[in-house]
């Protein structure tokens, strides 16, 4: 999954072939997700648009609620990680913005502590704990990197599989 492409209710890591590729329209909400390895370090960046947004024509409703709330989301997230703090203290950083903007996480998204040559080691961050997912707790320490996935919605936050 080194680039992906993801529209509209397709959480995410969805890489169309080109018989199955889509035009684009105006309104899609898009994710792209690129990544990289550099010495046996993962990395991944993504970046979340609404095709044909400009200052000229700007989003509202559900798909900017949704979008806003996940930034704002991501950047508690970012800063409850910190030394001393828990992979639970993460958790409910989400969980509060996601309450304040009224949407919700995503159930059985998990971020992960990444090791060289590991992007998905067993230290993991969960972003909703429900009475069948949960994960154990651990502590953040000084050199931890992290591969964080912060994915809401304005439905339920149940994720379906699809094809």
């Amino acid at each position: 999954m080194p680039t992906c492409v993801s529209i509209n209710n397709i959480m995410g890591h969805y890489s169309p072939l080109e018989d199955d590729s889509v035009k684009l329209a105006t309104g899609d909400v898009c994710k792209v997700i690129t990544g990289c390895h550099i010495d046996g370090w993962g990395s991944n960046a993504a970046l979340t648009c609404t095709v044909g947004a400009s200052e000229s024509n700007k989003v509202t409703g559900p798909a900017n609620d949704v979008s806003v709330a996940c930034h704002a989301a991501m950047l508690a997230a970012q800063r409850a990680i910190r030394i001393g703090n828990t992979n639970n203290d993460v958790t409910r950083a989400i969980a509060r913005v996601c309450e304040e903007f009224k949407v919700n996480q995503v159930e059985a998204v998990l971020s992960h502590k990444i090791l060289k040559y590991c992007i998905d080691s067993n230290d993991t961050i969960i972003s909703k704990e429900t009475s069948t997912q949960q994960v154990n707790e651990w502590s953040f320490a000084a050199g931890d990197v992290i591969g964080l996935d912060v994915y809401v919605s304005t439905g339920e936050g149940v994720p379906k599989e699809d094809e």
